[in-house]
């Protein structure tokens, strides 16, 4: 479809952080399921691995692996800024000092910087961390023309300035409270479709996966939290009507990554530490968590594998391509100028937790990172007058594919890892999918190329 055929003047973007389609119900989800039924239902969406938020947030906003955009994973290292700094990316002062250092943030150019260049432009309304609105359009902090609005951040609640003004004019402050923060978020993205009128806008909401993690996915918290979430999404539909904008709206529903329940414990440093491993070596704890080494080739890297390998809470070893006992980056399109040496994924049930710069090591309940189904298995789905009505599509998608869609239907183009998703245009072609078992050092996985991209189904410890 070029820009000429396309028939929406908005792709409005709304990300549930943590959706599992396995908790979507009608009665859990009354909003959702009601959209969907409207439009083309991706079922066999799957999560960029390693499968956390911010990682999957920078490839939402550039289209392409972690490899190419350089952001691996929710607390990284950056050789720029030395080794012995965790860079948490939730934050949205560690990654501008990543811009300072590496004059961008990303690798690889985002949707706010490729909208800007073609002369359109974003919003961004963000209910988690700052560092996610920041990664989709680091144009807002410049002075524009994108504008990021962060509704738990007291300073800055907008860039550029002059959007945070308006917004105070017109709505006050969010509050502390989750539901508040909630009404805050449609209220301002709603004003900002009317007044600023973007070609492409995101809704990234926090929930269901922070109440996943502090109580477990499937719990009374959090499936509450689902149904405040959905709520959301209803009153945005309801204010795209009140709008006018009903009819000249493509709405994307995605989520980020799934969810599974957490029993286990282990703080990687330590254990890296007790074993002899502290000199030279330096981690960042995730649900995939990063090792790097300060001589990447180091030989110590393969006495690492083995010892890893023995733990009891050890899952799938990643390790860059060429690392003897270990399932190659490049196999989930992780390997990169910005990779680590190794990623750890756990075994079911264990996650590994260091305090935050201002928090404590979590105890959490719910958590992902791996390439188990729980984690990798996602939501995606889009309803609006460039896309077909009430179907069923099975080839694989993801979030690395949104970005191409829309840049193609705007008439941008750009080398994306991620396809354009012709299937759910009405008389697109329909590709064909094929699909592999993979045995890897210490891992099985499965895997399925649609289009000349590969899409991770599940990737598992084989013990």
């Amino acid at each position: 479809m070029s820009d000429a055929e396309r028939r929406a003047a908005l792709d409005l973007i709304v990300v549930f952080d943590g959706l599992s389609p396995a908790v979507i119900t009608p009665d859990r989800c009354p909003w959702l399921c009601s959209v969907r039924e409207r439009g083309s239902r991706f079922t066999s969406a799957r999560a960029q691995l390693p499968s956390v938020t911010r990682v999957n947030a920078a490839t939402l906003a550039t289209g392409v692996r972690p490899g190419r955009h350089g952001l691996v994973g929710n607390s990284m290292r950056v050789r720029e800024l030395g080794l012995d700094r965790g860079v948490w990316t939730s934050d949205r002062y560690d990654l501008l000092a990543v811009e300072k250092a590496c004059g961008s943030i990303l690798l690889a150019p985002t949707m706010g910087e490729l909208l800007a260049a073609a002369g359109r432009r974003t919003v961004v309304v963000n209910t988690g961390s700052a560092g996610v609105s920041l990664l989709l359009d680091p144009t807002a902090h410049r002075g524009g023309p994108g504008i990021r609005v962060d509704t738990r951040e007291a300073e800055p609640l907008a860039e550029p300035a002059w959007a945070a003004e308006r917004l105070r004019a017109r709505l006050g402050a969010p509050g502390d409270d989750r539901a508040g923060q909630l009404r805050y978020a449609v209220d301002a993205l709603t004003y900002l479709i009317e007044a600023h009128r973007p070609d492409v806008a995101v809704l990234w909401l926090t929930e269901p996966d922070a109440s996943q993690h502090r109580h477990g996915p499937g719990s009374a918290q959090s499936l509450a939290a689902l149904a405040a979430a959905d709520a959301a999404l209803g009153r945005l539909v309801d204010a795209l009507e009140a709008l006018g904008r009903a009819d000249d709206t493509n709405l994307w529903v995605a989520s980020d990554h799934g969810s599974s329940p957490m029993t286990g414990r282990v703080n990687l440093a330590e254990e890296l530490t007790a074993a002899g491993f502290g000199r030279g070596v330096s981690c960042c704890d995730d649900g995939t968590s990063a090792i790097w080494l300060d001589d990447p080739a180091d030989p110590v890297a393969e006495r690492l594998v083995t010892w890893l390998r023995r733990q009891p809470w050890t899952g799938v070893v990643f390790g860059a391509d060429g690392l003897p006992d270990t399932v190659p980056l490049s196999v989930i399109g992780a390997a990169g100028p910005r990779s680590p040496q190794l990623f750890v994924g756990y075994a079911p049930g264990w996650y590994s937790a260091q305090a935050g710069p201002t928090t404590d090591a979590p105890d959490w309940h719910g958590g992902h990172g791996g390439g188990y189904r729980r984690d990798v298995h996602s939501v995606l789905q889009v309803t609006g007058p460039d896309y077909r009505r009430d179907v069923d599509l099975t080839a694989p998608a993801g979030l690395v594919d949104v970005l191409p869609t829309i840049a193609a239907g705007l008439g941008i183009d750009a080398d994306f890892d991620g396809r354009v998703l012709t299937e759910a245009r009405p008389g697109g072609p329909v590709p064909a999918a094929t699909s592999s078992r993979l045995a890897l050092p210490g891992a099985r996985a499965s895997v399925t190329r649609v289009a000349g991209v590969s899409y991770v189904d599940e990737i598992v410890p084989d013990r």
